[in-house]
């Protein structure tokens, strides 16, 4: 209660924005990769993740724990949590429990997402966030284009850990990163963050989304370009369905922005992108030959994953060197089984259709083939603020009198 008056209170005073620029600085922590750059020792980056984690959690569920909503997310998580236990056993590995407490850290936020005095404020914080992302990178490319300066903002924020803004070919052409550690994973985390905050928010689509995501085409990464383009897609659609006077300001604003993004990439030179683009479509990089491998070893093992997972550290792909690059969904089918992946990402789609229909459905779609790994903190948050927001429209329907769509009215021709 006593929380709940001081979040009445301070809406919108220096202290709610003091409290969600603290709580944005927290999330960048938990949410970020990060690696010990070469030669600097043993900087325990993960841990630096699970501490943030921690404090995150703290400060949600100051407000939140003791929400009937939390409580909605024990008993599937406790399953969750003893089917890794038992895939895993013994759970000797610091990355196991790791894992375990991101997927409970993501528990305890979602609920201070969807319940709790303070959920201004955490709603706050991922705009805040959201806008610290999408500036850095900004800034970076401005200062390479306008002065060939390149800044690691990354290593900034990470003195431990060096960003990866080379392309890795002999074209010349440089990646901006922003404040992650690669193009790709600007790409990814944006995208995962704007879902994230749709889904709080029961929202999907805003103009400060939109050019977030049309930001990462400037990563010139394949999933990127795929991404960026289903979503801002499904902005149109989700524009042109609802009849407003500021629909045509909408289409517009998204317009000029892929333009300008275009425009950016323009002056980069399109020779330098053309070829390195051509180059990651022969599927002969490191990345083309880990998605192969682990395409492959998902085939070859896919009968012995239909009812139970692999230990988080089976090697499905012959040592390929990323196997997270084959896509998410591959990876938890994997390291799940098929029937708890389903099930995790079959609520994920239900909720994203259930907010934005059609649109909301296309916009869910790139989460499937994320370049996260199984067990990533925002990819928690995401499922456990999914199933809180289903149980929050569940409610609201039925008190107005309105039923949600079943999963049958998800399949084509109904």
């Amino acid at each position: 209660m006593a929380l709940g008056k001081w979040e009445q209170r301070s809406h919108g005073s220096g202290a709610h924005y003091c409290a969600a620029l603290a709580f944005a600085f927290l999330l960048h922590y938990l949410l970020t990769p990060a690696e010990v750059a070469r030669g600097q020792g043993s900087m325990p980056a993960d841990q630096i993740r699970a501490v943030a984690g921690g404090l995150c959690a703290f400060v949600a569920g100051l407000s939140a724990v003791r929400e009937t909503g939390f409580y909605r997310l024990v008993p599937p998580l406790l399953f969750l949590s003893a089917w890794v236990l038992v895939l895993n056993w013994p759970p000797a590995s610091w990355y196991v429990l790791a894992s375990l407490a991101f997927i409970w850290f993501g528990a305890v936020i979602a609920a201070g997402l969807v319940h709790g005095g303070l959920r201004p404020v955490l709603l706050r914080s991922l705009d805040f966030l959201l806008a610290a992302w999408l500036i850095s990178f900004a800034v970076q490319f401005a200062l390479y284009i306008g002065g060939g300066i390149i800044v690691d903002v990354h290593q900034i924020f990470h003195p431990y850990s060096e960003a990866r803004i080379s392309s890795g070919w002999d074209d010349g052409l440089l990646r901006m990163t922003g404040v992650h550690i690669e193009p790709g994973t600007y790409s990814n985390w944006v995208y995962g963050l704007v879902f994230l905050r749709g889904v709080a928010r029961r929202k999907f689509f805003d103009f400060f989304s939109v050019v977030a995501i049309a930001s990462t085409l400037l990563t010139f990464s394949f999933w990127g370009i795929l991404s960026a383009s289903i979503y801002l897609f499904a902005a149109c659609m989700s524009s042109l369905s609802v009849v407003r006077s500021s629909t045509l300001f909408k289409l517009l604003g998204i317009a000029v922005v892929v333009v300008g993004a275009y425009a950016f990439v323009a002056d980069l030179g399109m020779d330098e992108v053309t070829e390195y683009l051509y180059q990651r479509s022969t599927m002969g990089d490191s990345s083309g030959d880990s998605k192969l491998r682990a395409y492959g070893g998902f085939l070859h093992e896919f009968d012995e994953i239909l009812v139970l997972g692999k230990p988080l550290d089976h090697d499905f792909c012959d040592g390929c060197e990323s196997p997270q690059d084959a896509g998410v969904l591959l990876n938890a089918i994997i390291l799940l089984g098929l029937p708890v992946s389903l099930a995790v990402f079959g609520i994920a789609g239900y909720t994203a259709y259930a907010i934005g229909r059609l649109s909301g459905l296309l916009a869910y779609l790139p989460l499937l083939f994320g370049k996260f790994y199984v067990y990533e903190p925002i990819l928690w948050l995401i499922f456990c603020t999914c199933i809180l927001t289903v149980c929050v429209l569940r409610e609201s329907s039925r008190g107005l009198g309105r039923h949600l769509p079943s999963f049958s009215s998800i399949l084509p021709g109904r």
